[in-house]
């Protein structure tokens, strides 16, 4: 593929694949296209549309500029427009008793920690073998997995398949202490 791209870029640019001495040592030229900004721009609709273009960018950066009277724009939202912050809920510490306000209660229950999806730590595995620089994968399997840390409905198993699948890869390319 790569002879592909090397003829496919000579037979563009006009080259031989080899020189003699006399050749090489007169100069190069090589063609290049240019835009002509000064012709677009002396065009009434193109300019009208370069500055629309231009404008909207600016606006999307800076916010809006200033009121046709030109006065500088407010565009702090009022407070009522914000969002209200949420309440905090009370941390409860694993191990220790609840307050129980019924004296009769015969247990006293204690605070238990939902579980975590172990997808969750799946999917940090396949970030780090994603940012990987001393093992880089390959693009292919890159892409693999990004999709698969994209995918909210991917399977547990399905996830344990991949790393197994980047591990056998380091194993292969770069040697037992890679994976």
């Amino acid at each position: 593929m790569t002879g592909a791209r090397e003829r496919l870029v000579r037979a563009a640019v006009s080259l031989k694949s080899a020189y003699t001495d006399a050749e090489l040592s007169k100069p190069f030229v090589f063609p290049r296209v240019t835009t002509d900004t000064d012709k677009l721009l002396a065009d009434e609709s193109t300019r009208h549309l370069a500055v629309e273009k231009m404008s909207g960018k600016v606006q999307s950066i800076f916010g809006p500029g200033a009121s046709a009277s030109g006065e500088p724009l407010d565009v702090t939202p009022e407070r009522e427009a914000l969002p209200e912050p949420e309440p905090v809920a009370e941390a409860v510490v694993v191990g220790e008793p609840v307050e129980n306000d019924d004296p009769f209660s015969v247990d006293n229950p204690v605070a238990e920690v939902p579980e975590q999806d172990p997808r969750v730590e799946l999917k940090r595995v396949l970030e780090e073998y994603l940012i990987d620089d001393n093992y880089p994968l390959k693009a292919s399997a890159k892409d693999v997995v990004r999709t698969c840390l994209d995918n909210e409905t991917i399977t547990e198993q399905a996830l344990r398949d991949v790393i197994q699948r980047c591990k056998d890869y380091r194993t292969e390319k770069y040697g037992e202490g890679a994976a």
